[in-house]
């Protein structure tokens, strides 16, 4: 018969607070990890504790939303600026296959000596 060994009072107390929020937690969105290993994200409210926190999380919140208008314009800008390059290098890039070009830099040279040169005055 294996002697049982006594487990710490941390150990304990996890495996009472794991017991808890499943028994009493309600479902949120997965965390990274939860979500990697396929599982669902449970939470308990601590109200007694967790009243200071509240106002600190519902204060972070109204922070992130104040800003959240302009990084999405931002990143609109951005998104916007990429397919634009998108759309240049696809042009370019069959301009230099139909042209029987390997680099950029030679299509260039070769556009350059199209273009009839502009006197300056």
């Amino acid at each position: 018969m294996p002697i049982e060994k006594r487990k710490s009072h941390s150990t304990r107390y996890r495996a009472s607070l794991a017991q808890n929020i499943a028994k009493n937690g309600f479902v949120v969105m997965p965390c990274s990890w939860c979500a990697s290993q396929g599982l669902v994200c449970k939470m308990i409210a601590r109200i007694s504790v967790a009243k200071p926190a509240f106002v600190e999380v519902v204060f972070t919140m109204a922070l992130a939303y104040r800003f959240l208008p302009r990084e999405l314009s931002e990143k609109l800008a951005r998104l916007r600026r990429l397919r634009q390059q998108k759309e240049f290098l696809v042009e370019k890039g069959a301009d230099m296959v139909a042209r029987g070009l390997s680099t950029l830099d030679e299509l260039e040279e070769v556009e350059r000596q199209e273009t009839p040169a502009i006197p300056s005055s």
